[in-house]
């Protein structure tokens, strides 16, 4: 689930699944693969099984700045099908309030 800091859920907010590390470039390069999130902040993304990720979210909070949850390593174990994680956005954007 996404949600904003207030708790409310985040949506159309974008999530991500990028393979490196947590010391890597920005993950907003990467947002057209992502999937949106629905109205009560939930989203479903595929994943390769065994392989490392790391999971962020991004979007725009009430007063349209862009907010972005933190990166989250995340590895699909063998023998599981699904994860629930949730994420909240709550940084400022990559340009300290870009607007859309």
């Amino acid at each position: 689930r996404v949600t904003l800091q207030d708790g409310k859920p985040a949506t159309g907010a974008r999530v991500s699944l990028n393979c490196g590390s947590a010391s890597d470039a920005a993950m907003l390069a990467d947002s057209a693969f992502g999937v949106s999130v629905d109205a009560k902040g939930r989203f479903r993304i595929d994943a390769i099984v065994g392989q490392k990720y790391l999971l962020s979210a991004y979007g725009y909070d009430p007063a349209d700045a862009l907010v972005q949850s933190s990166k989250t390593p995340l590895e699909i174990a063998p023998g599981q099908d699904a994860l629930e994680r949730d994420l909240v956005l709550s940084e400022s954007g990559y340009t300290n309030g870009c607007r859309h």
